[in-house]
């Protein structure tokens, strides 16, 4: 796809001398909040992935064959299962915040590209976005891995929920009674 990134219009591009330098280190900023929000981001899931896999350690150990190297009353693991979805819970809501504060950016950053020399998001979008067939149709081709990461805390939710209710029908052999 052909888009040509360097337009500029002289009755649309009203920046000029001191205003346009501000413009143009306000978008830098902008830029790297973006790059920030996604480091943070990255971040989270690391420290709830970390806390989730403490959680199924706990399990393991008190399980090994009805013979636990560490006893655990299932009172403990029917708790840390409680523990484990809500921190999975949180975990979404963060995701989702960040995903809200990522959009927002984005749309502030291309908004401030219609008064700039380049369209770099802007263009970047659209290529991502969109493929030209065979016929020379535009079709959408954007699949949006990001809102796997909204899935994975639910996944973990899920397999707490599906050890809870393992442990309080006696399917799962965890803990001391």
């Amino acid at each position: 796809m052909e888009k040509d990134i360097f337009h500029i219009e002289p009755s649309k591009f009203e920046l000029s001398g001191d205003y346009l330098w501000a413009a143009v280190e306000q978008y830098k900023a902008h830029v790297q909040t973006l790059i920030s929000s996604s480091v943070a981001r990255w971040a989270v899931h690391s420290i709830f992935i970390a806390g989730n896999t403490l959680i199924f350690a706990g399990y393991g150990v008190s399980s090994t064959n009805g013979n636990p190297m560490f006893p655990i009353a299932q009172n403990y693991l029917m708790g840390a299962t409680v523990i484990g979805c809500v921190f999975s819970f949180v975990w979404w809501g963060l995701i989702f915040a960040y995903r809200l504060m990522r959009k927002a950016i984005l749309i502030t950053l291309v908004e401030i590209e219609k008064k700039l020399p380049l369209q770099l998001f802007a263009t970047q979008y659209e290529m991502t976005r969109y493929k030209k067939n065979a016929k020379g149709e535009r079709k959408k081709v954007h699949y949006c891995i990001r809102s796997m990461d909204l899935l994975i805390p639910w996944v973990f939710a899920v397999i707490h929920l599906s050890i809870l209710i393992g442990i309080i029908s006696g399917f799962f052999k965890l803990g001391v009674v």
